[in-house]
């Protein structure tokens, strides 16, 4: 499979929701945030904070610390997990296409000034993250925006 795309740091946006690194005392929090908000669902999970924790095991480098949580003051209205996959999944940098030569050597002079990430070299390995357990109160886009 062949992409030839470069991802750019995406912009800011301003918002009154604040987003938080989950710390591992948080993971009642999480479980009461899911209880509360998957009530209203028709087709809904069920979970327990034993059920989570299993799953915690089951997905290779994914804790609580890759949680992020959404808050509107003190209240906790939206989280997700971005989950790095390198223990299941390996992607890497087979070639690069010939033209893509002049591209990636003004993308490296760009990259040093605005401080983005270097193109892979052959051979790399890319880092790959998924976004999971996206939970947003009501599914409001102006939480899911914010995070």
């Amino acid at each position: 499979m062949e992409t030839e795309a470069i991802d750019f740091t995406a912009k800011k946006i301003k918002s009154k929701y604040s987003v938080m690194i989950a710390k591992s005392e948080d993971a009642i929090s999480m479980m009461q945030f899911k209880e509360k908000e998957w009530k209203s669902r028709i087709l809904r999970p069920v979970s327990s904070q034993e059920q989570f924790e299993k799953r915690l095991t089951r997905k290779p480098n994914l804790n609580v610390g890759d949680y992020y949580f959404a808050f509107d003051g003190n209240n906790l209205v939206g989280m997700y997990a971005a989950w790095d996959v390198k223990a299941i999944k390996r992607t890497g940098i087979l070639k690069y296409k010939k033209g893509f030569k002049a591209i990636r050597l003004l993308y490296t002079i760009m990259s040093k000034a605005l401080r983005y990430p270097d193109v892979p070299k052959k051979g790399d390995a890319i880092t790959e993250v998924y976004i999971t357990d996206v939970l947003i109160k009501g599914q409001n886009p102006l939480i899911f925006e914010a995070v």
